[in-house]
């Protein structure tokens, strides 16, 4: 799972903007796992992390076919 963001790690990683540590530290610190969050501190750019996020919370959507990610909606509520 995580093996296919690899291709999107650079070697320079700069320090995520504040919306990007506040999601990793405070949205999501009880659901990711610690595989997805190093990885997630090694991604070099916004756009791979905006990847990132889209693809951890798709990957937790227990109906695809529905427009709204369920489980995301109510992980917020």
């Amino acid at each position: 799972m995580i093996a296919a963001f690899v291709l999107l790690a650079q070697t320079a990683v700069a320090a995520p903007p504040e919306d990007h540590r506040r999601w990793l530290e405070d949205e999501v610190r009880h659901i990711i796992t610690d595989e997805e969050q190093d990885f997630f501190q090694t991604l070099a750019t916004f756009e791979q992390r905006e990847r990132f996020i889209e693809a951890f919370w798709d990957r937790r959507d227990p109906d695809r076919l529905m427009p709204r990610n369920e489980y995301r909606d109510e992980h917020y509520r």
